[in-house]
C-alpha cells in the first residue's frame, strides 16, 4: 500500500500528482466504463479484501477520487483528507483496530474555555473575559511535539483518551505495525509514553505500559487512543491530570536492525487536564462469590462496552527455604542491601522475605456464548483484563487454573481444552 499512501500524502500537501499515479489514473479512465457496478463494489476500499484484489483497489480509488470528487477516498480513509477535521473524530477513526476496539461514537469531545486555559490576551485587568474564542482544544506543547486531547470516555475502571500528536521531526509513517488480535490480522501503530496521572487532587500514579495506539495520518501527524487503568473504581465524574515526561516510538528500520533503544525519543513535559464522565448506563458489575475447596474462585466480574475485568479469589502462600535458598537470597539481595545500608535504610532480611505473603500463581480465560475466547490483555494481583473487541456478549464461561497450567490455559483453543486445564469454572448470563 506504499504507493497509495504516497499518493494520499501528495494530496494532503497540495503537491503535483506523481507521474506514476497520473499514468494509473489515465489508464483507469480509459477503461473505467468496462468496470461493472458489481466489479466496483467488489473492489471497494474497505479493509480486509484479499491481496489479489489490491491492484484494482488502487486503480478504482484513483479513478473514484477524481471522477466523484473524493467520494471513495473520504469513505475509506476520512482522516487522510487534509480538509476534513480530525479533532473530535479520532475514536471514530482508530476504534476498529486498537486492542480495546469498539464503537466509540458519541463520546465526550474535549475542549476548554479560553480563559480557563490561561489565555492572558483574552482577559481584561478586571478579570472579565473579552473577545475570547469560546472554546479551545486541550493542548500541551514541548520539544517540537504537540499533544491535543480530542475525546474521552470512562467506564469507572479506565479512562480512554483519544489524542492527536504532531511532531516536527516526524517519522510516524515508519512506525512498525503490531497485531491487536490473536486470530485476526488487525494492526495498529503505537507511540509510547512515560509519566504520571492523578484524579483531581489525589495522589500521582505512574503510567504503566502506556501508549497511544492508532495510526499515522501523515509523517508528522499521529492519532491514537490511550487507556489509563485506575487502581480503584471511580465513583463519580472528575478530572484526570496527565503529565507525560517521555514520548518515544520505534522505526521499522531500527526494528529490523534489532536496536534496543527507540530511534525517536523525546524527554519533556506535556500536561493535560482532562474532564471525564463515568458511564454508569452501559457498564455493570456482577457479583459471583464462588470458589473451590482450595480457595480458588471468582469474586466479581465487571463488564463494559470495551473490556471485561475478572476479580479472582486466590489463596496466599509464602516462600519456603527449598523454593528460595539463603545462597540465592545473598546473590539477589546482597548488593541491594549494602546500598540500602549505605543510604541509611533498613536492609531486607532472609527471614522477612520468607514470611512475606503473596498470591499463588493463577490464570483466567474467558469464552463467550459462541465458544470464542476473549483476548486477554493483562493481569495483576487479583484482576485479569480482557478486551471485548466488538463482540456481542450474552454469556461468559470463565475458567481458572493454578500456575502449573497458566500459559496453556491462555492458549486454549476451545472450551473443552480450557475445561481440562482448569481447577474452577463458572458460567454467567449477561442478559
Amino acid at each position: 500500500m506504499k504507493q497509495y499512501e504516497d499518493f494520499i500524502e501528495g494530496l494532503q500537501k497540495d503537491t503535483d500528482m506523481p507521474d506514476e499515479v497520473r499514468m494509473k489514473y489515465e489508464d483507469v479512465l480509459e477503461n473505467i466504463e468496462q468496470l461493472s457496478n458489481q466489479r466496483k463494489g467488489e473492489y471497494s476500499m474497505r479493509a480486509g479484501h484479499k491481496k489479489s484484489a489490491r491492484t484494482w483497489v488502487k486503480a478504482a480509488a484513483v479513478a473514484g477520487i477524481f471522477v466523484t470528487g473524493f467520494s471513495i477516498f473520504t469513505v475509506s480513509n476520512p482522516v487522510a483528507a487534509s480538509k476534513l477535521p480530525i479533532i473530535g473524530r479520532i475514536f471514530e477513526n482508530v476504534g476498529e483496530d486498537v486492542m480495546f476496539s469498539g464503537n466509540y461514537s458519541g463520546k465526550k469531545v474535549l475542549q476548554e474555555d479560553a480563559a480557563d486555559a490561561g489565555d492572558a490576551e483574552n482577559v481584561s485587568k478586571s478579570g472579565d473575559v473579552t473577545d475570547r474564542t469560546p472554546k479551545e482544544p486541550i493542548t500541551a506543547k514541548d520539544q517540537g511535539i504537540t499533544i491535543t486531547a480530542s475525546e474521552v470516555y470512562s467506564d469507572g475502571y479506565s479512562v480512554y483518551l483519544a489524542a492527536e500528536i504532531k511532531s516536527k521531526k516526524g517519522g510516524f509513517l515508519n512506525i512498525p505495525d503490531h497485531y491487536t488480535r490473536r486470530f485476526e490480522e488487525k494492526t495498529s501503530k503505537s507511540i509510547y509514553a512515560g509519566g504520571t496521572w492523578k484524579i483531581g487532587d489525589g495522589e500521582k500514579e505512574t503510567l504503566n505500559n502506556a501508549s497511544f495506539e492508532g495510526k499515522a495520518v501523515d509523517d508528522n501527524t499521529f492519532i491514537g487512543m490511550m487507556k489509563i487503568d485506575q487502581t480503584k473504581y471511580l465513583e463519580s465524574d472528575g478530572r484526570m491530570k496527565l503529565e507525560f515526561t517521555d514520548l518515544y516510538y520505534d522505526d521499522v528500520d531500527a526494528v529490523a536492525s534489532e536496536e534496543i533503544e527507540p530511534l525517536h525519543r523525546f524527554f519533556g513535559t506535556w500536561r493535560l487536564d482532562v474532564p471525564f464522565t463515568v458511564d454508569k448506563e452501559q457498564c455493570r458489575e456482577l457479583s459471583v462469590n464462588q470458589e473451590n475447596d482450595d480457595g480458588f474462585g471468582i469474586e466479581k466480574v465487571f463488564v463494559s462496552p470495551y473490556q471485561i475485568i475478572v476479580f479472582s479469589k486466590v489463596p496466599y502462600t509464602t516462600l519456603s527455604p527449598e523454593d528460595f535458598t539463603r545462597e540465592e537470597f545473598d546473590e539477589v539481595w546482597g548488593a541491594k542491601n549494602e546500598e540500602m545500608i549505605a543510604a541509611g535504610e533498613k536492609p531486607v532480611t532472609y527471614e522477612e522475605l520468607l514470611a512475606e505473603k503473596y498470591l499463588v500463581p493463577y490464570e483466567v480465560a474467558i469464552f463467550d456464548q459462541d465458544g470464542k475466547s476473549l483476548e486477554r490483555h493483562f493481569g495483576y494481583e487479583n484482576k485479569t483484563v480482557f478486551a471485548v473487541q466488538e463482540n456481542e456478549i450474552t454469556k461468559l464461561h470463565i475458567f481458572m487454573t493454578d500456575g502449573s497450567h497458566d500459559i496453556d490455559l491462555i492458549k486454549a483453543a476451545d472450551e473443552k481444552e480450557a475445561q481440562n486445564l482448569s481447577i474452577f469454572d463458572v458460567e454467567l448470563e449477561l442478559e
